[in-house]
C-alpha cells in the first residue's frame, strides 16, 4: 500500500508500517509545514493513503467532494508503546478498507465510509 503520513504519525509507526511492506513517505522529513490543503492534494496526485491524526482533513474533504484515495483518522488514546501496539493491533482491520475509504481508528473501533470515486471514462 502506498501511504502519506502526515507528520502528526509517529516514526516508530511509519517504521513499523515499512517493516509490514508499505511504501510510506513522511510530511515530517519531506515537506514539514505543509498546509492541510497541500497534504491532501498531494496524497491525491500520488495516489496515496493519507495517515493523519489531524480533524481538519476530514472536514476537508468533506466540503471538497472530490475522489481521493483514501484517509486513516487515527484517534487512538495512549502515548508512546501503548499507542504503537493498538495501532499494529488494530491495522489489520484497518488495511483491508482503507482504499478509496475514510477511516476513522478509535482503540476498540474502527469505522468507514466510502469517498468519491474517480468515475471512469
Amino acid at each position: 500500500m502506498r501511504i502519506l503520513a502526515d507528520e502528526n504519525v509517529d516514526r516508530p509507526i511509519v517504521a513499523w508500517l515499512r517493516s509490514q511492506g508499505h511504501d510510506v513517505i513522511e510530511t515530517a522529513t519531506t515537506t514539514p509545514g505543509d498546509a492541510d490543503e497541500a497534504i491532501i492534494a498531494r496524497s491525491r496526485e500520488e495516489g496515496r493513503i493519507l495517515l493523519t491524526f489531524d480533524r481538519d482533513i476530514g472536514r476537508i474533504l468533506q466540503s471538497d467532494r472530490r475522489p481521493h484515495p483514501g484517509v486513516v483518522f487515527l484517534r487512538l488514546g495512549g502515548t508512546g508503546e501503548e499507542l504503537w501496539d493498538t495501532f499494529k493491533r488494530v491495522w489489520p482491520r484497518v488495511e483491508p478498507i482503507a482504499t478509496n475509504h475514510f477511516v476513522t481508528v478509535r482503540n476498540r473501533q474502527v469505522r468507514s465510509r466510502p469517498l468519491p470515486m474517480q468515475l471512469e471514462t
